[in-house]
């Protein structure tokens, strides 16, 4: 899906809040009537919402939240005050590379920028990538990361209509395109990924077990059924093989981040499965969790005590929990939240 096209008027207004909430498991069952377990029971949480301004696709940085609003980049604190703007950078699709303090920052100026910040996230390095492509093709939901000593930058070219939400109308071209660096200023092209006459969105990319790893969305049409389904390479992206389906398009799934633990992958993610057909406006936020082959060992739902739809962005590990960053009630309020639940 795409998480751009935001508006924002007015002042910041920043409301801070602080609960604890305890929820009962339940059983639940999915589109497909597999029991699906409810992630609760004596969970401390605390929140910070962002009503304003309305931010687009964000993800956690260090001890900082980074997105993109009214077009441009925007760096919140974690009380949710804006830290820094950045109005010469624009973003509304974007991968970061924490170890590097790295954006890759697409927009619908149809451009990729590679950005760099110092300690202090002042702009070290802030330069346009020289990627090839088709005139006046719109490139999304980028992906960068480093194995050994090569960068690999991927990123969605879309040829033709952009996220097309009508079942019965013909969609564009998705292509997903890579390119890799040894010194982030010279890049050679890569072989493409897959391409597809669907929307595919929503990526992340590991290596692991000397394999990368492209997950992503694959749609119809937009807020319709999704699945989540991923790619493999063993020769460090120089081809790619073995698409395997990981969650079935039974229900609108918008893949956020991926884990990789030692002998298995857990992958969190919103979705409708709870009440197919609602999208953002009824999406809980799941984690499904898969052997190295990609069997399924389980797939639950994490309640964080959010009433209203979610449309997750990113997660981040903490010693005693994990972070949620998300945008809440998407279509009306889009207000960006994140969320600590402790174990």
């Amino acid at each position: 899906m795409n998480k751009s096209q935001r508006t924002n008027q007015g002042r910041y207004r920043i409301v801070f809040g602080l609960g604890i909430f305890c929820v009962l498991a339940a059983a639940l069952y999915t589109a497909c009537k597999r029991p699906l377990d409810v992630w609760s029971c004596d969970i401390g949480s605390e929140s910070t919402v962002m009503t304003t301004p309305k931010t687009g696709d964000a993800k956690f940085m260090k001890d900082k939240i980074l997105s993109g609003a009214d077009g441009h980049m925007i760096l919140f604190d974690q009380d949710g005050t804006v830290y820094r703007e950045f109005a010469d950078i624009p973003l509304n699709w974007l991968s970061v590379y924490e170890p590097e303090n790295l954006v890759v920052a697409a927009s619908w100026k149809k451009e990729l920028r590679l950005v760099a910040l110092n300690d202090d996230w002042t702009v070290k390095r802030n330069e346009i990538i020289p990627v090839p492509r088709k005139a006046d093709t719109l490139m999304i939901d980028p992906t960068l990361i480093k194995v050994k000593r090569t960068y690999i930058l991927t990123w969605v070219e879309i040829d033709g209509s952009i996220n097309n939400g009508d079942a019965q109308a013909q969609n564009g071209i998705y292509t997903v395109k890579c390119m890799k660096s040894k010194n982030l200023s010279d890049w050679k092209a890569a072989p493409d990924i897959l391409s597809y006459q669907k929307n595919i969105e929503d990526a992340d990319m590991i290596f692991k077990n000397k394999t990368l790893y492209y997950f992503f969305e694959k749609e119809e049409y937009d807020k319709g059924p999704s699945s989540i389904n991923v790619m493999m390479s063993k020769d460090y992206g120089r081809s790619w093989h073995s698409e395997t389906e990981l969650l079935a398009p039974v229900a609108d799934h918008e893949l956020a981040s991926i884990e990789a633990k030692k002998n298995r992958f857990v992958l969190y993610y919103s979705s409708d499965a709870d009440s197919p057909g609602t999208s953002y406006t009824g999406a809980k936020i799941y984690q499904a969790s898969f052997a190295r082959d990609f069997k399924r060992k389980d797939n639950r739902r994490v309640d964080i005590g959010e009433d209203k739809g979610i449309l997750l962005y990113d997660t981040k590990k903490a010693a005693d929990g994990r972070y949620y960053l998300y945008a809440r009630d998407y279509c009306k309020e889009n207000d960006l939240v994140w969320t600590f639940l402790r174990y």
